[in-house]
C-alpha cells in the first residue's frame, strides 16, 4: 500500500511529455496526396479525372472485399490489385498505374467479370 501511495502522489506531479513531431516524409506524402487531388479536379481534366478514379476506386473496393472479384483480376491481368493507402501518395500512384498498364481487351474482360460498365 505505501507504494501505491508513493507513486499516487509521484505520478500526480505536473508531467508534460514534449509537443507531437509528426513525421516529415508522412507530411510530404499528404501534401502531395491533397495537391494532386485538388489540382486535377479543377479545370478541364476534372470530368476525367473524377471518372478514371471512380472506376479505379470501384476496381479496388470489390477485389478487396472479395477473394471471387481478385481471383479473374489475377487471372486476366496476372497481376495483384493494390489498394492505395491515404497516407502514402507512392501507394495510390503504384495503385494507378496497374489498371493504367492493362491493355483495353484486359479491362474490358476485367470489367465483365465484375460486373461493371465500361463507360
Amino acid at each position: 500500500m505505501m507504494w501505491v501511495r508513493f507513486l499516487k502522489r509521484r505520478l500526480s506531479n505536473n508531467f508534460f511529455l514534449p509537443l507531437h513531431q509528426h513525421c516529415v516524409a508522412h507530411t510530404l506524402d499528404l501534401i502531395a496526396t491533397n495537391e494532386v487531388d485538388k489540382a486535377a479536379s479543377q479545370g478541364p481534366s476534372r470530368k476525367l479525372y473524377r471518372s478514371a478514379m471512380s472506376k479505379c476506386s470501384s476496381i479496388w473496393n470489390k477485389a478487396h472485399n472479395s477473394t471471387l472479384a481478385s481471383d479473374p483480376i489475377e487471372d486476366i491481368a496476372n497481376m495483384k490489385v493494390t489498394v492505395p493507402c491515404v497516407t502514402r501518395w507512392s501507394s495510390e500512384y503504384r495503385a494507378i498505374s496497374k489498371p493504367m498498364a492493362l491493355t483495353d481487351d484486359q479491362l474490358g474482360q476485367i470489367s465483365e467479370e465484375l460486373g461493371m460498365s465500361r463507360k
